[in-house]
């Protein structure tokens, strides 16, 4: 058994091809649509082949070249505005599509702190109760556990220590990110990769100016994962697909932001991609 974090069940979009039978492939979106919008957004692909999760195995393949690009662990990624077709095959021949849109992919999104920069805190375990979310923080800096207070994070964050803590002018040269990355000693350790999606996101929201929400912002609904039952066998492997559902109506995949924790750790695995072992 797995127990996820702060994270329940369910991904809409089953799309099948040829041999559907045998071959499934799902995402984001309703029958046989995926829309990315925007330079940053992404989807992680869960192909299964009788009840085998065959995503790492798949060959994937975007028509017309250039809209996107699928990555060895299934993941996609939007490269232009366009339309076209994502195709996956298996070696026994079968085969899957889904229509696959690019849109505003010049236009960089608003970011908003509660949905792009706490669960990065989280996934990091920056809010956990050991780290800056004790009760008198950690070296002067302290967030809510888990995040339950985002405002009061914000505030901390950019008013506390007489605001050092973020560099507007040059973002990566803010303290707190240089003390994630491990670009000057922290307590804590490495937390952020300097080449990784988190440490990018947070610079982006920076040179953004901290904004703390967009105006008329969702907020998130429920949170599901996919699939909600599997037994595996010793050696097997099964990818995870965690997505938002938001006020608004739209979704989004939270895969990469995700936390992840087995519950019985001797049985099994868990990678920051939700890659099950």
């Amino acid at each position: 058994m797995i127990r996820f974090i702060q994270f329940s069940s369910l991904l809409l979009g089953l799309v099948t091809g040829a041999n559907s039978a045998d071959l499934t492939l799902e995402a984001r979106g309703s029958g046989a649509d995926l829309t990315l919008i925007g330079p940053y957004d992404s989807q992680q692909l869960l192909i299964t082949s009788a009840d085998q999760d065959i995503t790492r195995q798949a060959r994937y393949s975007v028509k017309p070249k250039g809209i996107a690009e699928v990555d060895a662990n299934g993941l996609v990624k939007p490269k232009a505005n366009g339309k076209g077709t994502l195709s996956v095959a298996w070696s026994d021949g079968s085969k899957a599509t889904l229509k696959l849109t690019v849109e505003r992919f010049e236009k960089e999104p608003p970011m908003s702190f509660a949905n792009d920069i706490v669960p990065i805190f989280t996934r990091n375990h920056c809010n956990a109760g050991g780290c800056h979310a004790k009760a008198m923080g950690q070296n002067g800096f302290r967030l809510s556990l888990f995040g339950y207070e985002p405002a009061a994070d914000y505030e901390g964050l950019l008013g506390q220590a007489r605001g050092r803590r973020i560099s507007p002018a040059a973002p990566k040269a803010s303290l707190f990110l240089r003390k994630a990355s491990g670009a000057v000693p922290h307590q804590g350790g490495v937390r952020l990769d300097r080449e990784g999606a988190d440490y990018q996101t947070i610079v982006r929201w920076i040179s953004q100016g901290m904004p703390y929400e967009p105006k008329d912002a969702p907020v998130v609904d429920r949170i599901s994962v996919q699939p909600r039952h599997r037994v595996l066998q010793p050696e097997s492997e099964q990818q995870l697909v965690v997505t938002a559902f938001f006020s608004d109506g739209t979704r989004r995949d939270i895969t990469r932001a995700a936390q992840f924790e087995p519950s019985h750790e001797d049985m099994s695995a868990v990678d920051q991609n939700g890659l099950v072992k």
